[in-house]
């Protein structure tokens, strides 16, 4: 059961799925009755056409005919179906990638192979319940969106939630502010291979903080969540409430499309003395430039620039004295040798130790570090006792 809480209102409104005959898993073969397939032109293999869950009914209306749903309804995958002006069609289970993105949409997604690198940088692991008082790893998802990004989550916790399981041994909590981009999204994972993922995840409509400073009352001020995942307008703004929500280690991922946004989130982190560490931020180029998941890494940090105008007084001072004495001339050559060890270019005006300049914001491509979409993922660690 998917259950979306209205904000505000203080009740839960359940959205019952349809009780499916079956979940479609990868060794499923033959097409039935409620299935969403992927039917691909012959001749081009460019032309798909994601089709509508199967009803005898119903037909793929096609530039090359129609097809009805019968004729696909108990072939075998990778069967040809021919339309009505003669065309074929090979027919397939859609996988993840292009369902998400043929599928209904009212939002751009985050596309597959950028949200599947994502949720493994998360670095989730999850094992089934063994008793009824495991306590199941919860992850916090805000900005539900299309549900790209959900799906891929409830693909890496599935484990923990086996068929009849008394309880889940993982929970998605899926927030969005939009009642109707949270109703879409759960529509998105309930269709995907008959709801396989269905019960993996709770969407809620409400804003982040406001949901979670509900859920640390309700549960005494308990940290409880393992992971979580922004991806949003805004996250600096949500940084104080997942601070306390997050269990010790807890990962805590960023999804912006500004490189600058990260750095509002450490300057948050910064002000507020959250127990939070960055890890890493990469860089998901555009797909213009790539397919998706090709990563460069990012140095995001805050530091002091240096005065140099102090040293260049100090510099011409050591100058003019040269000739007067020796100590004084080596005084100045120790000077200029601090003042480029170890920088060069703009570096050198940028440095951790404060020297009376003013903070600012440095924002590189780490060099030499691309690792394997556009946007930038930040990785932040809940801190302990180190």
């Amino acid at each position: 059961m998917i259950s979306l809480a209205l904000r505000g209102s203080g009740r839960v409104r359940s959205l019952a799925a349809p009780v499916s005959r079956r979940c479609i898993s990868s060794n499923h073969q033959v097409f039935a009755e409620g299935d969403i397939v992927l039917l691909r032109r012959l001749k081009d293999n460019a032309t798909t056409i994601l089709s509508t869950a199967l009803n005898p009914s119903k037909k793929v209306e096609t530039h090359r005919g129609n097809i009805l749903h019968t004729d696909i309804i108990g072939q075998s995958t990778r069967k040809l179906v021919t339309s009505s002006a003669g065309a074929q069609y090979c027919v397939t289970f859609p996988t993840i990638e292009e369902y998400v993105t043929k599928v209904r949409r009212l939002v751009t997604p985050v596309y597959p192979l950028d949200a599947a690198t994502i949720v493994s940088l998360l670095d989730i692991h999850v094992t089934a319940p063994t008793t009824d008082s495991t306590p199941p790893i919860e992850i916090f998802e805000a900005g539900t969106g299309h549900g790209s990004l959900t799906l891929q989550l409830c693909r890496a916790i599935h484990a923990a939630n086996p068929p009849g399981a008394m309880h889940r041994g993982a929970i998605i909590h899926s927030i969005d502010i939009s009642a109707k981009h949270s109703a879409r999204a759960s529509q998105v994972v309930h269709g995907f291979r008959r709801g396989i993922y269905s019960n993996d995840v709770d969407f809620h409509v409400d804003s982040p903080t406001a949901w979670i400073t509900g859920e640390l009352q309700r549960r005494g001020g308990a940290p409880f969540l393992a992971h979580a995942l922004l991806d949003m307008p805004g996250p600096d703004e949500h940084l104080e409430a997942l601070s306390n929500a997050l269990l010790p280690d807890g990962v805590l991922g960023v999804f912006c499309p500004s490189v600058t946004q990260i750095g509002e989130c450490l300057k948050k982190i910064k002000k507020l003395g959250l127990w939070l560490g960055k890890d890493i931020v990469v860089e998901f180029p555009p797909h213009a430039e790539s397919v998706g998941a090709g990563l460069r890494g990012w140095n995001i940090k805050y530091t002091v620039v240096r005065a140099r105008a102090k040293e260049a007084a100090a510099a011409a001072a050591a100058a003019e004295a040269e000739t007067e004495t020796e100590s004084v001339a080596e005084e100045a050559s120790a000077t200029e040798t601090s003042a480029v060890d170890g920088e060069s270019g703009s570096e050198g005006a940028l440095r951790e130790e404060e020297e009376g300049g003013r903070e600012v914001l440095v924002c590189r491509p780490s060099v030499g570090d691309r690792l394997v979409g556009g946007g930038f993922f930040g990785i932040f660690r809940k801190k302990g006792e180190c």
